[in-house]
């Protein structure tokens, strides 16, 4: 008898935990589900959008997509940013809150009186129009409403301003969708009385540098790629969203001029650069002007010499491609010659590859990240160190540099058309280092 009564206590406190249990998951359940459930704004449903009406701070634009590509319905030669309406179409479409806030209509309170952003969106049958009110801090959310209803919704915030973007930040000043850096035959800078012309052409693949680019500077060598695609990137994005308005006394005085030789040529004017770092953009292509953030200032100003854009590598010729070195270096003189795969020679000898390639990698890392003029007139001495690489191209057989000392601190460099480069003393020393190891052994 006890032992059944043990039995039964066993059960029913089992019982007891996977009823509680339950209750306790349904609890979470329905709490986590209060939280997350998304409520349904209007009870309009649309299909694919097809037009657009955005209002802010007296500003209108209407959109409509035509084709799979929108256009202002008021004036069809506007350019439109068409991933940014792709984006408010898609956020915008049968929106939902997370959570109702009131069903008295009480517009004021929730600054629905006076909305701060009102959009329209259509899909060629309905329409709803939607009213964005204020920003509760302690929430983290805006409050919005379909058009005349009295219920009043919150919004999460990032949904919100996903939507209301500024109406004229939808005009693009050109059609940067069609054109690339790569499809820029040149691009001219002018700033402080320099100009700098950077030429596009047809990449060399023949060129065995490992510095090699597309894009080449007038009276120097190849240009950085990357400083070349971050100017262009930097001028798109202004383009793109950044829409002040037609105020163009704003601009002030030009610091900067940007040409890029399209198809259809494009010029961008950077105005006066204020106190706070930002300043103004102008276009040949629009009547707007831009807003230029002082991040955004400093990346198009960082590069106002030609040799801003010269890639740091002095000579780098890729180990795949190189037949033979020659480093002459005071009285020595040594000649690497590649005889096989992972395999070489030191003046006719066999000598550890391993130990050639620690140097050739070091050698061909020499770098310089700046240039000076007075440099440029540094003659070769005894001190200097002479490298001739020997290629396995026949149209680029052979490359020299040279590394003089400049002072206590560095080197010299010329090479591939260009001197007065300097590179720092201890990159110098530790390639006479292994150079030494090298040829020790």
């Amino acid at each position: 008898m006890k032992k059944r009564q043990k039995t039964t206590l066993i059960i029913l406190f089992c019982l007891n935990i996977i009823v509680y249990g339950a209750f306790g998951i349904n609890l979470a359940t329905g709490k986590n589900k209060t939280d997350t459930d998304e409520t349904t704004i209007s009870q309009t449903q649309l299909s694919d959008i097809t037009t657009l009406s955005l209002s802010s701070d007296g500003e209108t634009i209407n959109l409509k997509e035509e084709n799979g590509k929108w256009e202002d319905s008021d004036n069809p030669d506007t350019v439109i940013n068409q991933s940014a309406a792709l984006i408010v179409a898609d956020k915008i479409q049968n929106l939902t809150a997370s959570r109702l806030v009131s069903s008295d209509g009480d517009y004021s309170s929730y600054g629905l009186d006076n909305p701060v952003y009102t959009v329209t969106a259509g899909d060629g049958t309905n329409s709803v129009t939607y009213e964005i009110g204020n920003f509760n801090d302690s929430i983290g959310k805006y409050y919005v409403c379909e058009k005349d209803s009295p219920n009043i919704y919150a919004i999460y915030q990032s949904a919100a301003e996903t939507i209301m973007a500024s109406p004229i930040s939808f005009i693009m000043a050109y059609d940067f969708d069609s054109v690339s850096s790569d499809n820029a035959k040149y691009i001219k800078i002018s700033s402080n009385g320099n100009e700098i012309t950077l030429n596009h052409s047809e990449e060399d693949k023949e060129i065995p540098l490992g510095s090699n680019s597309s894009w080449t500077i007038e009276g120097l060598s190849f240009a950085d790629n990357y400083k070349i695609s971050e100017i262009y990137d930097t001028i798109k994005t202004i383009g793109s969203s950044n829409c002040a308005g037609s105020d163009n006394s704003l601009l002030g005085t030009p610091s900067a001029q940007f040409e890029m030789g399209f198809d259809s040529p494009l010029t961008a004017v950077l105005g006066h650069i204020n106190s706070d770092g930002t300043a103004y953009m102008k276009f040949s292509t629009s009547d707007k002007i831009y807003s230029v953030d002082s991040d955004s200032v400093k990346k198009l100003t960082d590069y106002t010499d030609k040799y801003d854009f010269v890639s740091q590598s002095v000579c780098a010729v890729a180990l795949t491609k190189l037949k033979a070195v020659d480093v002459k270096y005071g009285e020595n003189e040594y000649k690497f010659e590649i005889t096989g795969e992972n395999a070489c020679t030191l003046n006719g000898k066999e000598c550890d590859y391993n130990a050639f390639k620690d140097f050739y990698n070091k050698l061909n890392g020499i770098s310089s990240t700046s240039h000076k003029a007075e440099a440029e007139s540094i003659a070769p001495s005894d001190k200097s160190i002479t490298v001739t690489f020997e290629t396995t191209s026949e149209k680029y057989p052979s490359y020299t540099a040279v590394y003089t000392p400049y002072d206590e601190s560095w080197y010299t460099a010329e090479a591939c058309g260009m001197k007065g480069r300097l590179v720092n003393i201890r990159t110098i020393e530790s390639v006479i280092k292994l150079l030494n190891a090298v040829t020790e052994n």
